[in-house]
């Protein structure tokens, strides 16, 4: 038995929805290598996709022996759609789950009231209803809190019994079915200045988060996987 939440599997499951198209490369680079990276010390199940107005859907588990398992999700739309960037990730120890899950917006959505209502406050019932799982709090790093929205849902939740997996995993799907229901009706944007906030608003969060990860990646796995892979996942993610 498998003693993780099958965090690979759920979140993939969500993506039925969506017609995918597998990836081979990211930015000209084979993945392949990825595919090949478990071994004794560690189990991956890494996947990198595109669908219909989105460039590239990752999705990701690493399992160290039976000691801990770390997931991680992005989703990025084709250039010249405004939707916003989602982000899931998951840090699962035999005692305690760390997690985070966001819509993290491509504009300024304290100025774009349009934005904020079309994308960040139609998840307002459902980060309600998260808000009361076990060890929600807001998330620690101070980095990658300010490039969170309002809704986002975060914490550190003991795992008391074995219903804790799946009720604190139900964030990550839940927003991600919400995301994959966004696809079908997302319009090119046409206004100049609006383009350009969201290319620069997106290439700022990238950067962001490229550095934030490549820490994470590096500090959850870097010991099983090299620099090598861990500067590839890196680029793969984000």
């Amino acid at each position: 038995m498998d003693p993780f939440t099958p965090y690979y599997n759920k979140m993939f499951s969500v993506f039925e929805s969506l017609s995918l198209k597998e990836l081979e490369n990211c930015n000209g680079k084979d993945t392949a290598s990825l595919k090949k990276l478990s071994n004794d010390d560690i189990k991956t199940n890494v996947g990198l996709y595109s669908a219909s107005k989105i460039s590239k859907i990752a999705l990701g588990s690493f399992q160290i022996k039976d000691r801990k398992q770390f997931g991680l999700c992005t989703v990025f739309s084709d250039k010249g759609y405004d939707l916003p960037l989602f982000v899931s990730y998951w840090d699962e120890a035999s005692s305690k789950i760390s997690w985070m899950v966001d819509f993290m917006p491509t504009v300024d959505d304290f100025l774009d009231e349009d934005y904020r209502a079309k994308y960040i406050e139609v998840q307002g019932e459902a980060w309600d209803r998260f808000a009361k799982l076990p060890g929600v709090c807001p998330e620690d790093d101070n980095v990658l809190r300010s490039l969170c929205s309002i809704i986002y849902s975060a914490g550190q939740s003991p795992i008391e019994n074995e219903g804790v997996r799946l009720a604190v995993l139900a964030p990550h799907t839940s927003y991600l079915k919400t995301y994959t229901e966004f696809v079908p009706g997302a319009e090119r944007v046409t206004d100049d200045s609006k383009i350009n906030e969201i290319s620069l608003k997106t290439k700022c969060l990238k950067a962001a988060l490229q550095k934030h990860f490549r820490a994470v990646l590096k500090n959850q796995i870097g010991n099983c996987a090299g620099s090598d892979k861990i500067d590839l996942l890196t680029e793969l993610f984000f």
